[in-house]
């Protein structure tokens, strides 16, 4: 009967050691996740930082352009705008006109 005793306390603190073990690896991977979402964390205050400071610039600049437009328009008078063509289609058009 001690003999059974025994075998049961063994098996008993293997079970025990490997559940500490599977604990420590848990830990370790706990420990080392938390890192990783620390460094995303820092990252995203970062990236959150540059984007307010672009439209902070990209708020300037429209403004900068749009009273310099103002500008331009009170001096030069209207203005007045023609058709954009691309040069392919400019080619085309040339041929056509040269053919008729």
């Amino acid at each position: 009967m001690r003999r059974r005793i025994t075998k049961t306390i063994q098996r008993q603190q293997a079970t025990i050691d490997m559940n500490n073990n599977k604990i420590k690896t848990l830990k370790r991977n706990m420990d080392d996740s938390e890192t990783q979402v620390s460094q995303l964390q820092s990252k995203l205050r970062k990236a959150q930082a540059e984007l307010a400071e672009a439209e902070e610039r990209a708020d300037l600049a429209e403004s900068s352009l749009s009273r310099a437009a103002g500008r331009n328009r009170g001096a030069a008078g209207r203005v007045t705008r023609t058709e954009y063509v691309p040069r392919n289609s400019r080619n085309k058009q040339e041929d056509d006109e040269e053919e008729e």
